[in-house]
C-alpha cells in the first residue's frame, strides 16, 4: 500500500504539468528527480521504477487524458496475498484474493474489512 501512495502523487504532479497521466513508471521516476519549488520532488524510487519492489509486481494501466489506474500484486505467495490499486481518484483499495484485475473492479476501500492491510507490504 506504501507504495501505490507515492505513485498517486507523482501521477498527481505529472497532470498538472502535462496533458494527461503517464503509463510509465520510470518516466515517473525520471520527472521526480527533477521537480524544485512549485513542483517538488516525488518519491518514486529506481526499484519501484523498474515495476517491481518488495515481492509486488507494479503496473500502470487504463491512462488518457483523465484516467490511469495503477495495481500491485504479490509476485509470489511469500509476498503477501493481497492486491493493491488507485486510480485518478486517489482513493487506495485492496483485493484479498491477490489478484490486480479484482482490486481494480471491485477492490475494498481501505478500512473497510480491511485488517491487516499491511501484511506482506512494508510500511516504512
Amino acid at each position: 500500500m506504501n507504495r501505490i501512495v507515492p505513485i498517486v502523487a507523482a501521477e498527481t504532479g505529472y497532470h498538472t504539468k502535462h496533458p494527461g497521466y503517464t503509463c510509465s513508471l520510470s518516466e515517473l521516476a525520471t520527472l521526480s528527480s527533477e521537480g524544485s519549488g512549485e513542483h517538488p520532488k516525488m518519491p518514486i524510487d529506481p526499484d519501484l521504477a523498474k515495476g517491481t519492489k518488495q515481492g509486488y509486481v507494479f503496473a500502470l494501466t487504463g491512462f488518457d487524458v483523465l484516467h490511469y489506474k495503477i495495481a500491485a500484486e504479490p509476485a509470489t505467495p511469500s509476498a503477501g496475498h493481497r492486491a493493491f490499486c488507485a486510480d485518478e481518484s486517489g482513493v487506495l483499495k485492496f483485493s484479498k484474493n491477490g489478484k490486480a484485475s479484482t482490486c481494480l473492479s471491485s477492490g475494498q476501500n481501505f478500512g473497510e474489512d480491511s485488517g491487516d492491510v499491511t501484511a506482506g507490504f512494508s510500511v516504512d
